[in-house]
C-alpha cells in the first residue's frame, strides 16, 4: 500500500511539471533567457521548485526572490532599488507566485509577467494547458465585443436578458508571451460588462452550481428576480436563499446588488478522481461551459463581488449559441486534440 501511494506521488509530480513546462512554453520561456520567480515567506515551496524545473527544462535561467507578503500593498517598493530591482531589469520573463506581487513591478514594454493565481493552481492535476484556450478566448471575446445582447436560460427556469451596447469586454487567456504581456493563470475566462438598464428576467440556481466567495455548492432551487441590472428578489426558504441574502447584504446593506459582469468560462479540465470536490471549486468559473454573473455593491465600496457560477445554464449571444446545457459549442467549442488532452 506504501509502495502503490508514493508511486501515485511520483506520476502525479511528474504530471504537475509536465503542465508547469507546457504552460512556460506558451509564455515562450526559450534557452538563455532570464525568468524571475518571485515568492512570499508563505510560498509553497513544491511550486517554486515546480516553476524552477519547468524553467530548467526550457533552457533558461531561474532566478528567485523573496518579497514580503504585504509587498502588493506597495505598489513599486520592492522592486525599485537593490537586487531585486536589478533582477528584475534584467529579466525577460517574471513569474508572480505571490498571486498579487506582479502589481508592484514596473511597467516595462520588453517585460513578460504572469501571475499565478495560486487558488487555481493548487489543482494542478486538473489544469489542461493547451494551446487552443488563447484562440477561444480571443475568438470569444471579439464576439462579446460585437454583441449587442445576451441571453442565458436554461431548463430549470432561467431567462435572462442582458444588454452589451458599448459593453467593456475584458479577458485573460492565461498566457504573458510577447514582450509587455501581463496574465493571470490559470485563464480561460471572458468578462462582459453589461449596460445596467438592460439586464432583466431570472436566474434559477441550482443543485451545483455555486457561490464562489463563499466556497459554497449549491444544494436546493434559489430564484433571483432581476431587473434594471439589479437583484430585486431572491425567492425560496432554504439554506441556500438565505445565504444569498447575506452574501448580499455583505456588499450593498442598502440596496440589492447590481450585476457587474457575465462571463463565460472556456477552459478544459482533467476529470477529478476521488474526494477532490472541495479542493477544485476555486477553478470550477474557469471551466469551459460554465456562465458566471459578477455581483457587487455600491460601486465607491469594497471591490470584492459576489461570483454565481452556473452549470447547465444556455448562452446565445445575437442568437449564436455559444453553450447549450453547460456545454461550449461552435466557434469557442474545443477542438479534438484539446478534448484529448483532457484525458
Amino acid at each position: 500500500m506504501t509502495g502503490r501511494s508514493r508511486r501515485g506521488a511520483a506520476i502525479s509530480t511528474w504530471g504537475r511539471i509536465e503542465t508547469v513546462t507546457r504552460q512556460l512554453e506558451l509564455c515562450a520561456v526559450r534557452a538563455g533567457e532570464s525568468v524571475v520567480l518571485v515568492a512570499d515567506a508563505n510560498a509553497d515551496p513544491a511550486l517554486i521548485d515546480l516553476f524552477t524545473i519547468g524553467v530548467h527544462r526550457h533552457g533558461a535561467d531561474a532566478t528567485g526572490l523573496v518579497v514580503h507578503p504585504d509587498a502588493a500593498d506597495a505598489p513599486g517598493r520592492p522592486f525599485d532599488t537593490g537586487p531585486a530591482a536589478a533582477a528584475v531589469a534584467a529579466a525577460d520573463l517574471v513569474v508572480d507566485l505571490t498571486g498579487r506581487a506582479a502589481a508592484a513591478v514596473p511597467v516595462s514594454d520588453h517585460l513578460r509577467i504572469l501571475t499565478v493565481d495560486l487558488a487555481d493552481a493548487a489543482d494542478l492535476d486538473r489544469l489542461v494547458v493547451h494551446p487552443g484556450l488563447p484562440r477561444h478566448v480571443e475568438r470569444a471575446q471579439e464576439l462579446l465585443r460585437s454583441t449587442g445582447s445576451l441571453v442565458l436560460s436554461s431548463m430549470a427556469g432561467t431567462m435572462l436578458d442582458v444588454g452589451l451596447t458599448d459593453a467593456i469586454c475584458t479577458a485573460d487567456p492565461g498566457v504573458a508571451a510577447e514582450p509587455g504581456d501581463r496574465a493571470r493563470w490559470p485563464g480561460g475566462i471572458v468578462w462582459a460588462a453589461p449596460r445596467a438598464d438592460i439586464v432583466n428576467g431570472s436566474i434559477v440556481l441550482m443543485p451545483g452550481d455555486l457561490l464562489v466567495e463563499a466556497d459554497h455548492v449549491v444544494r436546493s432551487p434559489v430564484r433571483l428576480e432581476i431587473g434594471g441590472g439589479r437583484i430585486t428578489e431572491i425567492l425560496g426558504d432554504t439554506a441556500d436563499a438565505d445565504l444569498v441574502r447575506h452574501a448580499l447584504e455583505g456588499l450593498d446593506p442598502d440596496d440589492a446588488a447590481r450585476i457587474a459582469g457575465v462571463g463565460l468560462g472556456l477552459a478544459c479540465a482533467k476529470r477529478s478522481v476521488g474526494p477532490t470536490a472541495h479542493r477544485t471549486l476555486v477553478g470550477l468559473p474557469l471551466t469551459g461551459g460554465r456562465c458566471s454573473l459578477a455581483l457587487t455593491g455600491d460601486p465607491d465600496g469594497p471591490a470584492t463581488p459576489l461570483t454565481i457560477c452556473l452549470g447547465a445554464t444556455s448562452m446565445t449571444a445575437d442568437q449564436i449559441e455559444l453553450v447549450i446545457g453547460g456545454d461550449l459549442v461552435g466557434v469557442v467549442e474545443p477542438d479534438v486534440y484539446e478534448l484529448a488532452a483532457c484525458g
